[in-house]
């Protein structure tokens, strides 16, 4: 069940993006024109209102970053038909809005000013969107060496975003004092840096990564638009790659396998499946030329200096990250 859970939150996702996309872009084309008939507007409206539809109907069954993805799209598509409603001045088609009750939850206080909570948004929609306080974000850092010391006990995140990370090592492995339980984490935008995650007890997905090295074991892996990236895994289901080239995969290293808590080694699969890749833009009988395996040669074999601060982060990357024409 949970497997098919998975398969139709990824087909959804495909599916409304691709139907909002095209929604956006007529959108702009009669905003453009200037010439917006009633006929264009209720068009617009009406497939709005689907898609809406659709979202809430799937509510449930996609995992809540996701769907918030989708919920700040279709709020873009409303607000552009509204905008197009009151270029052409017919309100009948607009759409309307009730304020969100009480006030949104404040940020937490961590010792990284990039590192905090979802914020709450300010205007409430038709689909239900998950509680922003289970979500750790950690964003727009550059040169920098993050550990798990930003992490409170007291804080009990279910999922972790990552976005907008650059020339950075991110050690998010636990310590010996640390309980760390994520159901999924989702990264976006993550560029010549080393991540290094916890157990995942879920999904991870991952988006427009070039030149990383990538070190996490979880039940189910998904890589879009990447390029030279080094993924050490653990997982018990087929990784997938879409739209990606030079991917390397290796097994979890077993000098990091050593630094985990006990908690975290009951969970590592005793069969990873990291080599058991399906390349989604390659559904042909032959190999992919997308991804190989990671010659044993070119592993990362020291990772002294990854999981800890030695205040020489460039030089670090400069070892390990991988060879971009590689």
């Amino acid at each position: 069940m949970e497997e098919l859970t998975w398969t139709f939150a990824q087909d959804f996702v495909v599916t409304f993006q691709s139907t909002s996309t095209e929604l956006s872009t007529r959108l702009e084309s009669l905003r453009s024109s200037g010439s917006v008939t009633p006929d264009d507007l209720q068009k617009a409206s009406q497939d709005v209102s689907k898609l809406s539809k659709e979202l809430t109907d799937a509510t449930g069954r996609l995992p809540s970053y996701d769907q918030r993805q989708c919920v700040l799209q279709l709020q873009t598509l409303e607000r552009k038909v509204n905008d197009l409603q009151l270029s052409t001045n017919k309100p009948k088609f607009s759409f309307k809005r009730k304020a969100v009750q009480g006030a949104p939850t404040p940020m937490a206080d961590t010792e990284t000013q990039n590192v905090h909570k979802q914020p709450t948004s300010d205007k409430a929609s038709s689909v239900p969107v998950p509680a922003p306080s289970d979500v750790m974000s950690i964003q727009s850092l550059s040169h920098r060496y993050l550990d798990t010391g930003f992490w409170s006990p007291s804080e009990n995140r279910s999922e972790l975003s990552i976005s907008s990370i650059e020339n950075c090592i991110v050690n998010l492995l636990p310590r010996a004092d640390q309980e760390l339980s994520l159901s999924a984490v989702h990264v976006a935008q993550l560029s010549d840096s080393i991540l290094l995650l916890p157990q995942i007890k879920g999904s991870m997905l991952l988006h427009n990564i070039k030149n990383c090295v990538i070190v996490a074991s979880c039940h189910q892996f998904r890589m879009h638009d990447s390029f030279a990236v080094d993924v050490y895994l653990n997982i018990s289901s087929n990784p997938i790659i879409e739209t990606s080239n030079n991917i390397r995969f290796s097994p979890y290293p077993d000098t990091l396998r050593d630094l985990l808590p006990h908690s975290n080694l009951q969970l590592l699969a005793p069969n990873s499946q990291h080599l058991a890749v399906r390349d989604f833009s390659h559904i042909r009988a032959t190999p992919s030329p997308h991804w190989r395996a990671l010659p044993e040669e070119l592993r990362v074999t020291d990772w002294s200096n990854a999981v800890r601060d030695v205040g020489q982060v460039d030089s670090v990357l400069a070892r390990l990250l991988p060879d971009k024409a590689s």
